[in-house]
């Protein structure tokens, strides 16, 4: 089946992803060739394979994800280079709020095999976009398989550190079956509606930002919002998200626990979904990214 593809560089976009990926990439430093990095011979198969030579799987998981398993939901997440650590920006609405608290921001490129093996995969799917899409398939195949021999009901989220449009390449119509589900700080006007795609706004510090999760929240989806309290404790900021959980509202929508599981389309239509920053740089967030209380 042909599928489009959900990125579509500009030549100067293209030629800096590439000048990114020679220097990040020791291994692809050879194939550094401007706008004809395609045609360079072994390129897609040094992609498509592992530093230890094996074939490169596409789909991972996590172990916020595997909570869903209690609710019998197995899940499976693809995992891309995240913002523009690949030269080429894949969360191009990021708020530096968000960018700041992002899961993979202050590692150390070129340095962390899982960081290195993110930016192969993000390289094969901007270069190679119908070969990546045709192994996304066989693997989404083979999950599917596996999750309803175990009784469980099969879930993707395609952009475990990405923001892409993911609905438009046609690869979720192909799968009726699995539920798709993706937090994203795209527009709802920029989406595509697919019947198996559940969406969850995140709302950053930015202005406007709040009330486009809402009005994701009136169209069936949901929104997400990370709270603190203004101590920047953790024992403060786990007393603030059960308040606002007890209440049972947050801004005239249902709030729902956004740590118990990553679940999301489990939720009732028109959630808030409730965070509590956690950890790290998230805890001590100054940028707004937070809402602290």
């Amino acid at each position: 089946m042909d599928y489009r593809a959900p990125i579509n560089p500009t030549p100067d976009q293209l030629n800096r992803m590439v000048r990114v990926m020679a220097r990040r990439n020791p291994r692809l430093a050879p194939f550094h060739n401007g706008q004809e990095i395609t045609e360079r011979p072994g390129l897609l198969q040094t992609l498509k394979t592992t530093e230890g030579g094996k074939s490169r799987r596409i789909l991972g998981t996590s172990t916020k994800v595997e909570k869903g398993r209690k609710y019998s939901i197995e899940t499976a997440v693809l995992y891309l280079a995240s913002g523009s650590l690949s030269g080429l920006n894949l969360c191009p609405n990021a708020s530096p709020g968000c960018l700041s608290n992002c899961l993979k921001f202050g590692f150390h490129l070129g340095m962390e095999m899982q960081t290195r093996a993110q930016l192969e995969k993000t390289y094969w799917l901007v270069l190679f976009p119908g070969d990546f899409l045709r192994q996304l398939e066989r693997e989404i195949e083979r999950f599917e398989t596996r999750a309803r021999r175990k009784g469980m009901q099969p879930a993707l989220r395609l952009n475990g550190t990405s923001d892409v449009r993911w609905e438009v390449t046609g690869i979720m119509q192909r799968f009726p079956g699995v539920q798709f589900y993706d937090y994203t700080k795209i527009p709802l006007s920029d989406r595509e509606t697919v019947q198996n795609y559940h969406l969850t706004y995140s709302v950053s510090e930015l202005p406007g930002s709040l009330e486009r999760g809402k009005e994701y929240a009136r169209n069936g989806h949901s929104f997400a919002v990370v709270v603190g309290d203004k101590a920047r404790t953790q024992k403060g900021t786990r007393e603030i998200q059960n308040q606002i959980l007890e209440s049972g509202d947050f801004e005239g929508f249902p709030a729902v626990d956004g740590n118990q599981t990553d679940a999301r389309m489990l939720d009732p239509k028109g959630s808030a979904v409730v965070l509590r920053a956690i950890a790290g740089a998230a805890t001590k967030d100054r940028t707004g990214f937070v809402r602290r209380f």
